[in-house]
């Protein structure tokens, strides 16, 4: 079996005990402690550039800067291994701890799946986002990168463009739904590869922006910190964010920062 090979089928092993579906608590709880003892003895026989791979796959997930890695990257070999044994402990409770109930353990097609069906109602789609929500803010960096190579990010825009122009658009269900998508949102920018992924896309801050005609107080406050954190990315960030708000101007045939007034 070649490096490339061994090095996919530990991390899918990894994944795969983060993810697994919930079954009865006994079962579940052998199924994960067998996972997580292979995946250790694994890491034990590791070669020094499959270790290194691993910790910076490691470091993605924890989303450190670049100034937090350095000093990582130098240790030894043997604190390496321990690092990332340690990771995949924590990985395996946060799993238990957390379960289905709080959605973390759905993989990201689940979500995409849901959030694709055409046919879905209201309430399940206001269910589907409060989960994913919780969802993007437990999960790893990995698992985000993986729900927005599936257009997770264009799905929930948009629904939150469906929630816009909803006729029903002050409804509770519908009020509710809107708002858990900036939430959404705001989980998945919480990182810089979300921040940047945001930023790149050719609608997504209009979008965001557009969300801001609305009484809920509360959600304006949540978009305006958002358009905030982009506007001090480099380097197109402080552009995207005025563009944002000068064409939501003009959809709305007032100045800029009017509507913020209204």
């Amino acid at each position: 079996m070649s490096a490339k090979e061994e090095k996919s089928g530990w991390r899918t092993k990894v994944r795969s005990m983060r993810f697994a579906r919930k079954t009865p608590k006994e079962s579940k709880r052998s199924s994960l402690d067998k996972a997580l003892d292979g995946d250790i003895a694994e890491i034990k026989h590791m070669a020094e550039d499959r270790i290194n791979a691993e910790v910076e796959a490691m470091l993605d997930d924890m989303n450190l800067s670049q100034e937090h890695r350095v000093p990582i990257r130098k240790r030894p070999l043997d604190q390496k291994r321990e690092m990332l044994v340690t990771f995949v402990k924590r990985s395996a409770a946060m799993q238990k701890s957390q379960g289905d109930r709080a959605g973390a353990t759905r993989p990201p097609q689940d979500y995409v799946e849901d959030l694709s069906n055409a046919n879905r109602a209201p309430q399940q789609t206001l269910h589907t986002i409060e989960s994913l929500r919780i969802a993007l803010g437990s999960n790893p960096i990995s698992w985000l990168k993986k729900f927005s190579a599936l257009e997770g990010l264009n799905l929930i825009l948009s629904v939150l463009k469906a929630c816009q122009v909803d006729p029903y658009r002050s409804t509770k269900v519908t009020e509710r739904t809107e708002h858990e998508c900036v939430r959404c949102l705001k989980a998945f920018m919480n990182n810089k590869y979300g921040l940047g992924e945001m930023i790149d896309d050719s609608n997504g801050m209009l979008t965001l922006a557009r969300s801001l005609d609305t009484k809920n107080f509360s959600m304006m406050v949540d978009i305006l910190k958002l358009l905030a954190a982009v506007s001090l990315v480099p380097p197109r960030g402080h552009q995207k964010a005025l563009e944002a708000m000068t064409l939501l101007g003009k959809h709305k045939s007032c100045g800029r920062f009017e509507i913020l007034f209204q």
